[in-house]
């Protein structure tokens, strides 16, 4: 009897643990400040998959707290799709019509983001410098 009610006490106190770790936890996460704001226009330097060069431009715009919409230029050709930024990475997907993949950048101290693509479907992955036009 004295073994179940010491394994009882330890369970409840566990329990109670528990549960105000993930209270605190929980409202830690839901209170948490956004990350730098990096929305702006920057000139994008890249290579695609093949080792090809190109140039372009690139938008983000801070939809809400660490989301962001993106929007990518190349002469005619417009990517769109979202990311999100955690500290100094910033991730997220791209889309065309008929191609799409996922990016990966790390926002460097000067606000210039350098990082890589993947193009699903495809192997390899390109890389990219996005600098913040004045």
């Amino acid at each position: 009897m004295k073994t179940r009610l010491v394994l009882v006490l330890a369970f409840l106190a566990l329990a109670t643990w528990a549960c105000d770790s993930s209270s605190s936890t929980s409202s830690a996460v839901s209170t948490s400040a956004p990350s730098k704001d990096i929305s702006g226009t920057y000139d994008v330097a890249g290579t695609d998959l093949e080792g090809v060069t190109y140039t372009g431009e690139m938008t983000l715009t801070r939809t809400s707290g660490n989301d962001y919409d993106i929007e990518y230029r190349f002469g005619d050709s417009t990517e769109k799709g979202s990311g999100t930024l955690d500290g100094d990475t910033f991730t997220g997907t791209w889309s065309t019509g008929d191609a799409s993949g996922k990016l990966t950048f790390t926002v460097l101290s000067s606000g210039v983001l350098t990082g890589t693509w993947t193009q699903d479907g495809k192997s390899g992955q390109g890389a990219e410098t996005l600098t913040p036009q004045k």
